[in-house]
């Protein structure tokens, strides 16, 4: 834990909001409560949207991957 300092926490910040940004680019609008699998054995179900405290977006949405044992998830 003595290894976290302020540089590091800094760019671990700046790679989620990354993956925020580019994670959403090949998955289709979906409402809260909606299922969709992604591959077989990978199901995304959306948990709920609020509004966001990132600049430049106004929602975010919390999501629940399942994986099952053996599946992977698709190539982007």
């Amino acid at each position: 834990m003595e290894d976290i300092d302020r540089r590091s926490t800094f760019v671990l910040g700046l790679a989620a909001a990354s993956a925020l940004v580019f994670a959403g680019a090949g998955v289709a609008e979906a409402s809260v409560g909606d299922e969709t699998e992604l591959a077989k054995g990978v199901k995304v179900k959306i948990l709920g949207e609020g509004p966001a405290m990132i600049p430049g977006f106004k929602k975010v949405q919390l999501k629940d991957v399942t994986y099952q044992p053996g599946s992977s998830s698709p190539e982007m």
